[in-house]
Protein backbone atom coordinates (compact mmCIF):
# COMPACT_ATOMS: atom_id res chain seq x y z
CA UNK A 1 0.00 0.00 0.00
CA UNK A 2 3.14 2.25 0.50
CA UNK A 3 3.95 1.58 -2.86
CA UNK A 4 0.39 3.29 -4.41
CA UNK A 5 0.53 5.91 -1.90
CA UNK A 6 3.74 7.04 -3.11
CA UNK A 7 2.14 6.62 -7.01
CA UNK A 8 2.27 9.73 -9.07
CA UNK A 9 -0.85 9.15 -10.54
CA UNK A 10 -3.06 9.65 -7.58
CA UNK A 11 -2.25 13.20 -7.96
CA UNK A 12 -3.95 12.85 -10.97
CA UNK A 13 -6.98 11.35 -9.54
CA UNK A 14 -7.12 13.83 -6.76
CA UNK A 15 -7.43 16.02 -9.09
CA UNK A 16 -10.00 14.97 -11.78
CA UNK A 17 -11.92 14.42 -8.63
CA UNK A 18 -11.63 17.91 -7.30
CA UNK A 19 -12.32 19.51 -10.85
CA UNK A 20 -15.52 17.28 -11.19
CA UNK A 21 -17.23 17.94 -7.88
CA UNK A 22 -18.33 21.02 -9.22
CA UNK A 23 -16.44 24.51 -9.51
CA UNK A 24 -12.21 25.77 -9.32
CA UNK A 25 -12.94 29.47 -8.89
CA UNK A 26 -15.51 29.94 -10.88
CA UNK A 27 -14.75 27.23 -13.66
CA UNK A 28 -17.48 25.16 -14.21
CA UNK A 29 -16.28 21.41 -15.45
CA UNK A 30 -19.39 20.56 -17.96
CA UNK A 31 -18.27 24.16 -19.56
CA UNK A 32 -15.26 22.35 -20.70
CA UNK A 33 -16.61 19.06 -21.88
CA UNK A 34 -18.71 19.80 -25.12
CA UNK A 35 -17.35 22.23 -28.10
CA UNK A 36 -19.82 22.79 -30.86
CA UNK A 37 -19.49 24.92 -34.57
CA UNK A 38 -22.33 24.02 -36.65
CA UNK A 39 -22.66 20.38 -37.30
CA UNK A 40 -19.14 19.80 -35.39
CA UNK A 41 -19.16 18.52 -31.72
CA UNK A 42 -15.72 17.87 -29.68
CA UNK A 43 -16.08 16.12 -26.73
CA UNK A 44 -13.06 15.36 -24.40
CA UNK A 45 -12.88 12.72 -21.44
CA UNK A 46 -11.41 11.52 -18.35
CA UNK A 47 -11.10 8.34 -16.60
CA UNK A 48 -9.24 7.37 -13.83
CA UNK A 49 -9.62 3.83 -12.20
CA UNK A 50 -8.11 1.69 -9.31
CA UNK A 51 -7.53 -1.99 -9.82
CA UNK A 52 -6.34 -4.56 -7.12
CA UNK A 53 -5.61 -8.20 -9.06
CA UNK A 54 -4.47 -10.98 -6.97
CA UNK A 55 -3.23 -12.83 -9.32
CA UNK A 56 -1.51 -10.60 -11.81
CA UNK A 57 0.02 -13.05 -14.22
CA UNK A 58 -2.19 -15.38 -14.02
CA UNK A 59 -0.52 -18.60 -11.96
CA UNK A 60 -1.40 -21.52 -9.56
CA UNK A 61 -0.68 -21.23 -6.37
CA UNK A 62 2.24 -20.53 -5.27
CA UNK A 63 5.61 -18.29 -5.71
CA UNK A 64 4.66 -17.24 -8.54
CA UNK A 65 0.93 -16.32 -7.77
CA UNK A 66 1.66 -11.94 -7.08
CA UNK A 67 -0.89 -9.46 -6.23
CA UNK A 68 -0.71 -5.88 -7.40
CA UNK A 69 -2.74 -2.67 -7.93
CA UNK A 70 -2.71 -1.39 -11.15
CA UNK A 71 -3.94 2.68 -11.47
CA UNK A 72 -4.93 3.61 -14.87
CA UNK A 73 -5.11 6.72 -16.29
CA UNK A 74 -7.09 7.59 -19.56
CA UNK A 75 -7.25 10.88 -21.53
CA UNK A 76 -9.81 10.52 -24.97
CA UNK A 77 -11.12 12.97 -27.57
CA UNK A 78 -14.54 12.40 -30.17
CA UNK A 79 -14.88 14.88 -32.98
CA UNK A 80 -18.24 14.23 -34.27
CA UNK A 81 -20.27 15.42 -37.25
CA UNK A 82 -23.78 14.99 -36.85
CA UNK A 83 -25.19 12.90 -34.00
CA UNK A 84 -24.58 9.59 -33.15
CA UNK A 85 -27.77 7.74 -31.85
CA UNK A 86 -26.85 4.28 -30.29
CA UNK A 87 -29.13 1.85 -31.98
CA UNK A 88 -29.44 -2.22 -31.55
CA UNK A 89 -27.38 -4.24 -34.30
CA UNK A 90 -30.44 -5.85 -35.40
CA UNK A 91 -32.21 -2.76 -36.20
CA UNK A 92 -33.28 -2.54 -39.55
CA UNK A 93 -30.69 -0.45 -41.55
CA UNK A 94 -33.85 2.12 -42.44
CA UNK A 95 -35.35 2.31 -38.69
CA UNK A 96 -32.04 4.14 -37.70
CA UNK A 97 -31.88 7.68 -37.20
CA UNK A 98 -29.56 10.46 -37.86
CA UNK A 99 -26.16 10.22 -40.99
CA UNK A 100 -22.99 10.64 -38.41
CA UNK A 101 -19.63 10.21 -38.75
CA UNK A 102 -17.04 10.38 -35.43
CA UNK A 103 -13.52 9.82 -34.96
CA UNK A 104 -12.11 9.14 -31.63
CA UNK A 105 -8.78 8.60 -29.63
CA UNK A 106 -8.07 6.74 -26.35
CA UNK A 107 -5.07 7.21 -24.48
CA UNK A 108 -4.99 4.99 -21.73
CA UNK A 109 -1.70 5.04 -19.27
CA UNK A 110 -1.36 1.83 -17.04
CA UNK A 111 1.14 1.95 -13.75
CA UNK A 112 1.63 -0.75 -11.46
CA UNK A 113 2.39 -0.10 -7.47
CA UNK A 114 5.16 -3.05 -7.47
CA UNK A 115 5.87 -3.51 -10.88
CA UNK A 116 6.53 -0.73 -12.65
CA UNK A 117 8.51 -2.74 -15.17
CA UNK A 118 5.32 -3.30 -16.44
CA UNK A 119 4.04 -0.05 -16.89
CA UNK A 120 2.44 1.02 -20.43
CA UNK A 121 0.65 3.26 -22.69
CA UNK A 122 -2.16 2.07 -24.69
CA UNK A 123 -4.05 3.75 -27.46
CA UNK A 124 -6.80 3.08 -29.53
CA UNK A 125 -8.41 4.90 -32.48
CA UNK A 126 -12.05 4.56 -33.67
CA UNK A 127 -14.05 5.50 -36.41
CA UNK A 128 -17.84 5.19 -37.18
CA UNK A 129 -20.11 6.70 -39.74
CA UNK A 130 -23.44 6.10 -41.16
CA UNK A 131 -25.11 6.99 -44.30
CA UNK A 132 -28.77 6.36 -45.70
CA UNK A 133 -30.76 7.69 -48.69
CA UNK A 134 -33.75 6.83 -49.65
CA UNK A 135 -32.69 2.88 -51.21
CA UNK A 136 -29.52 2.61 -50.01
CA UNK A 137 -27.45 2.60 -46.76
CA UNK A 138 -24.25 2.39 -45.68
CA UNK A 139 -22.55 2.29 -42.30
CA UNK A 140 -19.01 0.75 -40.75
CA UNK A 141 -16.75 1.13 -38.31
CA UNK A 142 -13.03 1.08 -37.75
CA UNK A 143 -10.83 0.51 -35.11
CA UNK A 144 -6.98 0.62 -34.90
CA UNK A 145 -5.30 -0.32 -31.38
CA UNK A 146 -1.87 -0.48 -29.85
CA UNK A 147 -1.83 -2.64 -26.87
CA UNK A 148 0.47 -3.77 -24.18
CA UNK A 149 -0.89 -5.99 -20.84
CA UNK A 150 -1.24 -9.75 -19.14
CA UNK A 151 -3.22 -12.24 -21.26
CA UNK A 152 -4.94 -14.82 -19.63
CA UNK A 153 -6.81 -17.84 -20.88
CA UNK A 154 -5.36 -20.66 -22.79
CA UNK A 155 -2.72 -18.07 -24.51
CA UNK A 156 -1.03 -17.03 -21.03
CA UNK A 157 2.53 -16.08 -21.43
CA UNK A 158 3.25 -15.45 -17.73
CA UNK A 159 4.68 -11.84 -19.04
CA UNK A 160 3.44 -8.78 -21.03
CA UNK A 161 2.70 -8.91 -24.70
CA UNK A 162 2.60 -5.81 -26.71
CA UNK A 163 0.03 -6.43 -29.63
CA UNK A 164 -1.51 -3.77 -32.62
CA UNK A 165 -5.34 -4.57 -32.89
CA UNK A 166 -7.48 -3.77 -36.30
CA UNK A 167 -11.06 -4.59 -36.92
CA UNK A 168 -13.18 -3.41 -39.66
CA UNK A 169 -16.24 -3.51 -40.46
CA UNK A 170 -18.67 -2.21 -43.05
CA UNK A 171 -22.07 -2.89 -44.89
CA UNK A 172 -23.75 -1.91 -47.42
CA UNK A 173 -27.69 -2.68 -47.68
CA UNK A 174 -29.92 -1.84 -50.66
CA UNK A 175 -33.90 -1.97 -50.33
CA UNK A 176 -35.79 -3.32 -53.38
CA UNK A 177 -39.09 -2.56 -51.95
CA UNK A 178 -40.83 -1.50 -48.19
CA UNK A 179 -40.16 -5.31 -47.04
CA UNK A 180 -37.29 -7.02 -49.17
CA UNK A 181 -33.69 -6.08 -49.35
CA UNK A 182 -29.97 -6.83 -49.98
CA UNK A 183 -26.59 -6.10 -47.99
CA UNK A 184 -23.69 -7.20 -48.93
CA UNK A 185 -20.73 -7.10 -45.64
CA UNK A 186 -17.12 -7.38 -45.57
CA UNK A 187 -14.73 -7.87 -42.77
CA UNK A 188 -11.36 -7.08 -41.59
CA UNK A 189 -9.55 -8.44 -38.48
CA UNK A 190 -6.15 -9.09 -37.47
CA UNK A 191 -4.11 -8.82 -34.46
CA UNK A 192 -0.37 -8.58 -34.97
CA UNK A 193 1.97 -9.31 -32.05
CA UNK A 194 5.27 -7.59 -31.22
CA UNK A 195 8.28 -10.05 -32.28
CA UNK A 196 9.58 -12.47 -30.19
CA UNK A 197 6.16 -12.99 -28.73
CA UNK A 198 5.69 -17.08 -28.93
CA UNK A 199 2.03 -16.29 -30.62
CA UNK A 200 1.20 -16.58 -34.12
CA UNK A 201 -0.02 -13.20 -35.52
CA UNK A 202 -3.98 -13.88 -37.41
CA UNK A 203 -5.75 -12.24 -39.54
CA UNK A 204 -9.39 -12.79 -40.86
CA UNK A 205 -10.90 -11.74 -43.97
CA UNK A 206 -14.92 -11.96 -44.81
CA UNK A 207 -16.97 -11.26 -47.34
CA UNK A 208 -21.29 -11.64 -46.74
CA UNK A 209 -23.91 -11.15 -49.07
CA UNK A 210 -27.81 -11.96 -48.02
CA UNK A 211 -30.88 -10.88 -47.88
CA UNK A 212 -33.70 -9.48 -45.31
CA UNK A 213 -37.87 -9.81 -45.84
CA UNK A 214 -39.96 -8.13 -42.80
CA UNK A 215 -42.98 -10.55 -42.68
CA UNK A 216 -43.48 -8.77 -39.63
CA UNK A 217 -44.41 -5.46 -38.76
CA UNK A 218 -41.26 -5.32 -36.39
CA UNK A 219 -39.73 -8.86 -37.43
CA UNK A 220 -37.79 -9.52 -39.97
CA UNK A 221 -36.37 -12.99 -41.76
CA UNK A 222 -32.96 -13.42 -43.61
CA UNK A 223 -30.75 -15.53 -44.86
CA UNK A 224 -26.74 -14.97 -46.02
CA UNK A 225 -23.79 -16.64 -47.27
CA UNK A 226 -20.11 -16.14 -46.39
CA UNK A 227 -16.82 -17.15 -47.30
CA UNK A 228 -13.51 -16.06 -45.63
CA UNK A 229 -9.68 -16.34 -45.27
CA UNK A 230 -7.97 -17.16 -41.76
CA UNK A 231 -4.35 -16.81 -41.93
CA UNK A 232 -1.35 -16.55 -39.52
CA UNK A 233 2.26 -15.53 -39.35
CA UNK A 234 5.20 -15.94 -36.52
CA UNK A 235 6.49 -13.97 -34.55
CA UNK A 236 10.13 -16.09 -33.42
CA UNK A 237 12.35 -18.46 -36.32
CA UNK A 238 11.42 -21.55 -34.50
CA UNK A 239 7.83 -20.84 -35.25
CA UNK A 240 7.14 -22.69 -38.56
CA UNK A 241 4.68 -20.55 -40.82
CA UNK A 242 1.42 -21.95 -40.91
CA UNK A 243 -1.36 -23.05 -43.89
CA UNK A 244 -4.38 -20.58 -44.31
CA UNK A 245 -7.85 -21.79 -43.30
CA UNK A 246 -10.50 -20.88 -45.49
CA UNK A 247 -14.20 -21.30 -44.56
CA UNK A 248 -16.88 -20.89 -46.21
CA UNK A 249 -21.13 -21.39 -44.85
CA UNK A 250 -24.27 -20.12 -44.86
CA UNK A 251 -26.88 -18.78 -42.15
CA UNK A 252 -30.94 -18.10 -42.21
CA UNK A 253 -32.30 -16.51 -39.19
CA UNK A 254 -34.53 -13.77 -37.71
CA UNK A 255 -34.07 -10.23 -36.09
CA UNK A 256 -36.16 -7.27 -34.52
CA UNK A 257 -39.25 -7.46 -32.00
CA UNK A 258 -40.38 -11.20 -31.38
CA UNK A 259 -43.19 -10.15 -28.53
CA UNK A 260 -43.64 -6.76 -26.56
CA UNK A 261 -40.58 -7.24 -24.64
CA UNK A 262 -38.25 -9.45 -26.52
CA UNK A 263 -36.16 -7.88 -28.85
CA UNK A 264 -32.93 -9.72 -30.71
CA UNK A 265 -31.63 -11.99 -33.13
CA UNK A 266 -31.34 -15.20 -33.86
CA UNK A 267 -29.30 -17.32 -36.90
CA UNK A 268 -27.97 -21.42 -37.61
CA UNK A 269 -25.80 -22.51 -40.25
CA UNK A 270 -23.22 -24.78 -40.73
CA UNK A 271 -19.78 -24.23 -41.85
CA UNK A 272 -17.32 -25.79 -44.33
CA UNK A 273 -13.81 -25.32 -43.56
CA UNK A 274 -10.40 -26.35 -45.51
CA UNK A 275 -6.83 -25.65 -45.12
CA UNK A 276 -4.12 -24.82 -47.65
CA UNK A 277 -2.39 -27.76 -46.85
CA UNK A 278 -5.26 -30.06 -46.71
CA UNK A 279 -5.03 -30.60 -43.05
CA UNK A 280 -7.73 -31.91 -41.92
CA UNK A 281 -10.50 -29.44 -40.69
CA UNK A 282 -13.89 -30.85 -40.47
CA UNK A 283 -17.15 -28.71 -41.23
CA UNK A 284 -19.29 -27.85 -38.60
CA UNK A 285 -23.26 -26.14 -37.16
CA UNK A 286 -22.13 -22.44 -36.50
CA UNK A 287 -25.41 -20.47 -34.58
CA UNK A 288 -25.18 -16.33 -33.30
CA UNK A 289 -28.10 -15.34 -30.77
CA UNK A 290 -28.41 -12.19 -28.86
CA UNK A 291 -31.23 -11.78 -27.08
CA UNK A 292 -33.03 -8.36 -24.77
CA UNK A 293 -35.56 -8.91 -22.51
CA UNK A 294 -37.60 -5.91 -20.69
CA UNK A 295 -40.26 -6.84 -18.50
CA UNK A 296 -39.99 -3.85 -16.60
CA UNK A 297 -38.93 -0.14 -16.77
CA UNK A 298 -36.17 -0.31 -14.79
CA UNK A 299 -34.75 -4.45 -15.57
CA UNK A 300 -33.20 -5.33 -18.99
CA UNK A 301 -32.14 -9.10 -19.24
CA UNK A 302 -29.67 -10.13 -21.85
CA UNK A 303 -29.10 -13.55 -23.42
CA UNK A 304 -26.02 -14.02 -26.12
CA UNK A 305 -24.65 -17.27 -27.74
CA UNK A 306 -22.27 -18.32 -30.17
CA UNK A 307 -20.56 -21.05 -32.05
CA UNK A 308 -18.01 -20.25 -34.33
CA UNK A 309 -14.71 -22.10 -35.55
CA UNK A 310 -11.32 -20.10 -35.66
CA UNK A 311 -7.87 -20.94 -36.07
CA UNK A 312 -5.25 -21.14 -32.83
CA UNK A 313 -2.92 -18.95 -32.17
CA UNK A 314 -0.28 -21.42 -30.57
CA UNK A 315 0.29 -23.91 -32.84
CA UNK A 316 0.23 -23.82 -37.12
CA UNK A 317 -2.43 -26.15 -38.65
CA UNK A 318 -4.58 -26.38 -35.77
CA UNK A 319 -8.62 -25.32 -35.67
CA UNK A 320 -11.11 -24.86 -33.20
CA UNK A 321 -14.78 -24.67 -32.29
CA UNK A 322 -15.38 -22.06 -29.52
CA UNK A 323 -18.82 -22.00 -27.71
CA UNK A 324 -19.42 -18.47 -25.86
CA UNK A 325 -22.67 -17.80 -23.63
CA UNK A 326 -23.21 -14.32 -21.72
CA UNK A 327 -25.84 -13.78 -19.46
CA UNK A 328 -26.71 -10.17 -18.71
CA UNK A 329 -28.72 -7.96 -15.74
CA UNK A 330 -29.25 -4.32 -15.80
CA UNK A 331 -30.84 -3.27 -13.06
CA UNK A 332 -31.84 1.09 -12.55
CA UNK A 333 -32.10 1.61 -8.44
CA UNK A 334 -33.81 4.00 -6.91
CA UNK A 335 -36.22 7.10 -7.59
CA UNK A 336 -33.72 9.82 -9.09
CA UNK A 337 -32.39 7.46 -11.70
CA UNK A 338 -28.52 8.03 -10.36
CA UNK A 339 -28.07 4.41 -9.20
CA UNK A 340 -27.82 1.62 -11.57
CA UNK A 341 -26.42 -2.13 -11.15
CA UNK A 342 -25.00 -4.51 -13.62
CA UNK A 343 -24.23 -8.25 -13.60
CA UNK A 344 -22.65 -10.46 -16.19
CA UNK A 345 -21.67 -14.20 -16.20
CA UNK A 346 -20.13 -16.35 -18.96
CA UNK A 347 -18.54 -19.09 -19.93
CA UNK A 348 -16.63 -20.16 -23.33
CA UNK A 349 -15.92 -23.87 -24.14
CA UNK A 350 -12.66 -24.55 -26.81
CA UNK A 351 -12.43 -27.56 -28.39
CA UNK A 352 -9.79 -28.58 -30.58
CA UNK A 353 -9.45 -30.89 -33.37
CA UNK A 354 -8.58 -34.39 -33.18
CA UNK A 355 -5.61 -33.83 -35.11
CA UNK A 356 -2.80 -31.72 -34.80
CA UNK A 357 -0.51 -30.71 -31.53
CA UNK A 358 -3.67 -30.00 -29.23
CA UNK A 359 -5.64 -32.99 -30.74
CA UNK A 360 -8.47 -33.29 -28.59
CA UNK A 361 -7.70 -30.45 -26.11
CA UNK A 362 -10.65 -29.04 -24.57
CA UNK A 363 -10.19 -25.44 -22.62
CA UNK A 364 -13.19 -23.87 -20.16
CA UNK A 365 -13.52 -20.14 -19.27
CA UNK A 366 -15.39 -18.66 -17.11
CA UNK A 367 -15.77 -15.25 -15.98
CA UNK A 368 -18.33 -13.66 -13.38
CA UNK A 369 -18.78 -9.64 -12.44
CA UNK A 370 -21.10 -7.52 -11.02
CA UNK A 371 -20.86 -3.85 -10.38
CA UNK A 372 -22.39 -0.54 -8.84
CA UNK A 373 -22.87 2.98 -10.54
CA UNK A 374 -23.68 6.16 -9.29
CA UNK A 375 -24.35 8.98 -12.07
CA UNK A 376 -23.01 11.88 -10.01
CA UNK A 377 -23.87 14.56 -12.69
CA UNK A 378 -24.79 13.81 -16.15
CA UNK A 379 -21.02 14.13 -17.28
CA UNK A 380 -19.41 12.30 -14.28
CA UNK A 381 -19.68 9.05 -13.29
CA UNK A 382 -18.61 6.68 -10.38
CA UNK A 383 -18.66 2.56 -10.41
CA UNK A 384 -17.17 -0.07 -8.22
CA UNK A 385 -16.55 -3.93 -9.58
CA UNK A 386 -15.59 -6.98 -8.85
CA UNK A 387 -14.73 -9.82 -11.13
CA UNK A 388 -13.90 -13.52 -11.04
CA UNK A 389 -12.50 -15.67 -13.75
CA UNK A 390 -11.53 -19.03 -13.58
CA UNK A 391 -10.10 -21.02 -16.43
CA UNK A 392 -8.85 -25.17 -16.74
CA UNK A 393 -8.03 -26.93 -19.35
CA UNK A 394 -7.56 -30.85 -19.65
CA UNK A 395 -3.95 -30.76 -21.68
CA UNK A 396 -0.58 -30.56 -19.76
CA UNK A 397 1.49 -27.34 -20.01
CA UNK A 398 -1.64 -25.06 -20.23
CA UNK A 399 -1.77 -23.47 -16.90
CA UNK A 400 -5.23 -23.34 -14.87
CA UNK A 401 -5.53 -20.02 -12.53
CA UNK A 402 -8.32 -18.23 -10.89
CA UNK A 403 -8.10 -14.60 -9.97
CA UNK A 404 -10.40 -12.02 -8.15
CA UNK A 405 -10.30 -8.46 -9.45
CA UNK A 406 -11.72 -5.22 -7.51
CA UNK A 407 -11.75 -1.71 -9.64
CA UNK A 408 -13.08 1.60 -8.50
CA UNK A 409 -13.66 4.18 -11.45
CA UNK A 410 -14.37 7.74 -12.23
CA UNK A 411 -15.31 9.17 -15.37
CA UNK A 412 -15.70 12.62 -16.98
CA UNK A 413 -17.30 13.62 -20.42
CA UNK A 414 -20.70 12.81 -22.27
Amino acid sequence: MKALLKHPWWAITAGVSAAAAGSVHGFQMSDALAFSVGPMTLRPSLGVSEAFTDNLFYQKSGPDRVSDIITTASVGMTLALGREIPVNPWMDFFEEENNFATLGYDLSYLAYASHSDLNAPNHTLTLKDRWKGNRLAIKGSDTYAMLTGMLGGGNNLKQSAARTIFNDNYTLDYRLSEKTSLYLNGSHASTDYATGTPLYDIQDLRGTGGFSFKALPKTSFFGEVYYGLQSIGSNLPAMPKGPDLTVMGGFIGANGTFTPHLTGMLKAGYEMREFSDHTPAPGQPVVEASLTHRYREKTATSLTYSRRGVISVQSAGVALTSDTFTLGVDQRLGTTGQWSANFRASAQMDGYSSSGYYANRQDQWYRFNVGLTYQIRVWMAANLGYEYEKFSSNTPGIIDYDVNRVTLRLAVGY
